[in-house]
């Protein structure tokens, strides 16, 4: 009886597993929740690269651990207070376009940190780094809410995580392979630019469909 028990809940398990498939599938006909979850496996790729490949970049300079710090605490705290002004943002028609400026100035912030080795540029790039993540965040969360019914927004949030991850994990290993093979600064560049490159086709699109 209990075997039974365990198979039928195992049953219903891999059932409710495919559905939720099926149904992220559809989600991402939506051009909106393709756009929000293609976003977010680009902008989580920056932030693997503030966890990982930074820091090396900024040791490699020069940097002591307290500069270290303080550039990824301002990144980490404008991210942060920023999420505080962002209604008028999320009230706004141009959300979509709004979340493809915050990928551009992330790769164009990762760009110049790679180019520059003084702490007071870095300081403010990093900054503008952390103002694209943070407008990111509540923008990309109004975009889902408002593209699907009650009943699709934990498997539309849960695509935009899985997509966020899948770019966290992507980007951490690839740029981290890079920086073995080449340099640490070159690594930073070319994270940079893949970022850039990325958030070209949705504009491009757009652009075409007005």
């Amino acid at each position: 009886m209990r075997t039974e028990r365990r198979i039928r809940r195992i049953d219903e398990i891999i059932t409710l597993s495919f559905r939720s498939i099926r149904d992220a599938v559809k989600l991402l006909k939506k051009k909106e929740i393709l756009i929000a979850s293609y976003i977010s496996f680009i902008m989580f790729m920056s932030f693997g690269l503030g966890a990982s490949l930074l820091p090396l970049y900024l040791s490699e300079i020069g940097f002591s651990s307290f500069l270290i710090g303080l550039a990824t605490s301002m990144r980490m705290g404008v991210s942060t207070i920023i999420r505080l002004f962002t209604r008028p943002l999320i009230e706004s028609s141009a959300k979509v376009p709004i979340l493809l400026l915050c990928s551009c100035s992330t790769g164009i912030s990762v760009v110049l940190i790679s180019m520059t080795k003084s702490f007071i540029p870095i300081l403010i790039l990093s900054a503008l780094w952390g103002l694209g993540v943070g407008i990111y965040l509540p923008v990309v969360f109004s975009i889902v809410a408002d593209s699907t019914r009650e009943d699709e927004r934990g498997i539309a949030m849960g695509l935009r995580g899985s997509m966020g991850s899948l770019g966290s994990a992507v980007g951490t290993i690839t740029f981290m392979h890079l920086a073995n093979s080449f340099s640490i600064s070159y690594a930073l560049l070319i994270s940079g630019v893949a970022i850039l490159v990325l958030s070209i086709p949705p504009i491009l699109k757009g652009l075409a469909e007005r």
